[in-house]
């Protein structure tokens, strides 16, 4: 099953789509931004997936040239979200995104891999 949801306002407008692959919860963004236009609305995306009950997530940043710390924020409130309850993994990220972890050093705390595969490998450890 894929559910779709439009995240941000007017022309800035995003999407993401959640699809569970073998038990695990695969948040895909579509738009070329995740940023302060974006960001509330993934934020209660992400809220609504893990008050359902998702444990094991990996949000899929590969169609997202851009993060800023609103992005990042909604992404670090879920994860505090599942501490001790499950995991989160970052999938896709591209040079200017992984810029942005790195930056905030938040490259040391979430685990960010190449590919949705071998992020399920992992949650499934």
């Amino acid at each position: 099953m894929t559910r779709k949801i439009n995240i941000g306002e007017s022309m800035q407008t995003a999407t993401a789509t959640e699809e569970i692959v073998q038990g695990v919860h695969v948040l895909t963004v579509r738009g070329s931004r995740l940023a302060s236009e974006t960001a509330g609305d993934f934020r209660k995306f992400l809220h609504k997936r893990i008050g359902s009950g998702a444990e094991k997530i990996i949000i899929d940043l590969s169609n997202v040239d851009f993060i800023d710390s609103m992005g990042i924020g909604a992404i670090v409130t879920a994860k505090k979200s599942l501490e001790g309850n499950g995991g989160l993994i970052i999938t896709g990220a591209n040079k200017n995104v992984m810029s942005m972890f790195q930056l905030t050093r938040l490259d040391h705390i979430f685990q960010i891999l190449a590919s949705q595969d071998e992020a399920i490998k992992v949650l499934q450890l």
